[in-house]
């Protein structure tokens, strides 16, 4: 197992900020995106995601953390959440909504960055990943059906189509694993 590649480097995360809400906005609008969002706030339209991002920005839903990913230039690529947050098992949910330019290469990149968070500097102990069928932007149904603990059928009707959700579970010593590098944090025990 190497230490964190030096890759992470190339991207930064920090909380959302009132100033972002217009971008986290138009990226959760973005057509591609809405078909892969299952979670109410994708049906709001735009003032009422503004209140909504504005209510997240002043704390007032302590078991979620958004988070924006950028470049070292500080431009934005992706913004992720950490949602039903934990803080008594350690264990969250990640989403990570990467802009459509940035999809390839940075997508995976603020994916990792955001485990980096979650592990690091929450010292969470487990993820929980669900991913709707059909996101072009993860991995094909078959990989999905592979790393699924829970198939959830017909669990998010999205752009017209009702998909099935595929969720699992991961520590910090299982993501390190899967891409062969440590991340920070406590190691996961069993409760």
């Amino acid at each position: 197992m190497t230490q964190k590649p030096p890759l992470l480097d190339l991207v930064r995360i920090r909380h959302l900020r009132q100033p972002d809400i217009p971008g986290r906005v138009a990226a959760m609008s973005e057509p591609k995106a809405r078909e892969n969002i299952g979670s109410l706030p994708a049906l709001y339209n735009a003032s009422e995601k503004t209140a909504f991002f504005t209510g997240l920005v002043e704390g007032q839903d302590p078991e979620r953390v958004e988070l924006v990913v950028t470049k070292r230039d500080s431009t934005t690529v992706a913004y992720s959440q950490l949602s039903d947050i934990d803080w008594t098992h350690g264990t969250c949910e990640i989403v990570v909504l990467a802009l459509p330019e940035f999809r390839f290469g940075f997508g995976l990149l603020a994916l990792l960055k955001t485990y980096d968070f979650a592990f690091g500097t929450l010292n969470l102990r487990s993820v929980l990943n669900d991913v709707n069928d059909g996101n072009r932007m993860m991995s094909s149904r078959e990989v999905l059906l592979g790393k699924a603990q829970v198939i959830m059928p017909n669990a998010h009707f999205t752009e017209g189509r009702v998909r099935d959700s595929f969720q699992w579970t991961e520590t910090r010593a299982e993501i390190a694993a899967r891409f062969g590098f440590e991340l920070p944090g406590q190691e996961a025990v069993a409760l």
